[in-house]
């Protein structure tokens, strides 16, 4: 699988170098007609036009490197890209659940999970007992509320069964 990965890698830096070279072509060749005047408008040169100036005319040439360099500055740049993936230390939240800590200068956040001993101080808690009287109330009340939605669902054809 890693093989797989890093050949894919390879042959993406490859395709997208050779796509700008050839885009290099064209393009240089548009560029240098326009900057020459020979052109007031760009348009399409056939590949055969393209590559004899190219090999003729010493500043097309010229321009044509200056455009490959880039291709290849930015086949180096994707390359490097790929080389590592950013990987930050983690924080364990719950056996299933981890979150990146904090890292640097605060420039993205500082949030932070509260510590134990701090959550008392910053919320108050309420523990309910589900047998008081008033929630036992309050749950047969939505029990009956329930019934009755369903049971105008099922008139209207909204619900089967």
């Amino acid at each position: 699988m890693h093989n797989r990965h890093i050949k894919m890698q390879y042959a993406t830096v490859i395709a997208v170098f050779l796509l700008l070279s050839a885009f290099s072509i064209f393009a240089s060749t548009a560029i240098h007609r326009f900057l020459s005047r020979a052109d007031r408008v760009p348009q399409y040169y056939p590949i055969k036009y393209c590559i004899n100036s190219i090999l003729t005319v010493e500043k097309h040439r010229l321009l044509f490197l200056c455009f490959l360099g880039f291709a290849l500055l930015l086949s180096a740049a994707l390359l490097i890209s790929y080389s590592r993936n950013y990987i930050s230390k983690l924080q364990r939240i719950t056996p299933k659940i981890y979150t990146p800590v904090a890292a640097g200068q605060n420039q993205y956040g500082s949030a932070r999970w509260m510590k134990e001993k701090d959550k008392s101080k910053a919320f108050a808690t309420t523990v309910i007992n589900p047998k008081n009287q008033v929630f036992e109330t309050l749950i047969e009340a939505g029990k009956a509320e329930k019934a009755i939605i369903k049971k105008q669902c099922r008139r209207r054809g909204r619900l089967k069964g």
